[in-house]
């Protein structure tokens, strides 16, 4: 599974969309969020491993900061890990896993769901909505 955020708008009021893919069927899970601190990170996963209908055996990462602390701190490929993230996936039964950085190709799927999200959907809906006043919140 790859995952990632997006912001779909800033400001004073935020809206962020967290994007988890499925590798091989391409499935898609999509939550909007205010915020994208730790505890909301790890409920939107526990909501998407109950709508996959389970856990994958790893999670695809980029460089988070309510994932890793450190890339590479012990040596070249292991890394520090975020502790509450760790303890998450070992109950979980799932392995983080980082993309090498400034390789967009490694988490491709992810990356164009959180672009196809916001160009397909948030900003259509938004076109529509603003002539009647109506805001999205969440």
């Amino acid at each position: 599974m790859q995952v990632d955020w997006g912001t779909m708008r800033n400001g004073r009021s935020p809206l962020h969309v967290f994007v988890a893919v499925l590798g091989y069927s391409r499935m898609l899970y999509i939550e909007f969020t205010d915020n994208m601190r730790y505890d909301t990170l790890e409920t939107c996963h526990r909501n998407a491993f109950r709508f996959f209908g389970g856990v994958p055996r790893e999670v695809l990462y980029d460089n988070m900061k309510t994932v890793v602390l450190q890339r590479d701190a012990y040596q070249t490929g292991q890394h520090r890990f975020h502790p509450s993230l760790w303890q998450f996936g070992k109950e979980m039964g799932f392995s983080p896993r980082l993309c090498r950085p400034f390789r967009a190709q490694t988490k491709g799927k992810v990356e164009r769901m959180v672009q196809y999200t916001r160009n397909s959907f948030y900003i259509p809906l938004m076109t529509r909505l603003r002539p009647m006043g109506i805001t999205v919140d969440v």
